[in-house]
């Protein structure tokens, strides 16, 4: 895919001049390259996502990744790589739960899924995947033979009980906040949720 995809290839070729940077700190000019090179990257990433026949391709999943994990390697910025994982969570989104058929694509949104409910937890907001479609999709990507041990049943059970974690810490903060309204869900089914998810996780490590 490198050097056939514009998008793909100069946001790799950012993150290595940004690994340079790290190796030879003492070097500016890294520095400097590792920026405009991380400027070209964006720019091809908003003209991708501004084709219609693009923004919804694996490879700019992919680049979404690698630039987050370039701002993850930049220790003069904090926190801009959530604004990536955001994105990169609102893509899958919109591809919906039927859009993972190869491997690439496959490998792509396992490694998205725990940084999707980490951002719904966040931004105190209900994970979309915790919608039977989307784990029907999850559930396709166990590996049984053990190849891959983070597609294994052990770990994606684990990630489809975590998917109703965000729900329900929304819903326990706007009870706490808003006390002296009525409150859309009571006190009493919030513990019954918590109980059944305590349950849930106990019966997975009891399982596993």
């Amino acid at each position: 895919r490198y050097g056939h995809s514009a998008c793909l290839t100069d946001a790799v070729d950012c993150i290595v001049a940004r690994v340079r940077c790290l190796v030879s700190p003492a070097h500016v000019s890294w520095e400097r390259l590792a920026i405009s090179l991380y400027t070209k990257a964006l720019k091809s990433l908003q003209a991708a996502l501004d084709s219609l026949t693009q923004r919804l391709t694996p490879d700019i999943l992919c680049v979404t990744e690698i630039l987050a994990l370039y701002e993850l390697l930049n220790p003069s910025v904090e926190n801009t790589w959530a604004k990536h994982a955001a994105g990169a969570a609102y893509i899958i989104f919109l591809q919906g739960p039927q859009g993972y058929e190869h491997e690439f694509e496959k490998t792509l949104f396992m490694s998205h899924l725990g940084q999707i409910i980490s951002e719904s937890i966040v931004n105190n907001k209900e994970c979309f995947l915790e919608q039977p479609s989307w784990k029907q999709t999850m559930r396709s990507m166990i590996i049984e033979n053990g190849a891959a041990p983070e597609r294994s049943a052990m770990v994606i059970s684990l990630l489809i009980h975590m998917t109703l974690i965000p729900r329900l810490f929304r819903d326990v903060t706007e009870a706490i906040c808003n006390r002296t309204s009525s409150s859309t869900v009571g006190a009493d089914e919030l513990k019954c949720r918590a109980s059944r998810l305590r349950a849930s996780l106990q019966c997975w490590r009891w399982d596993y």
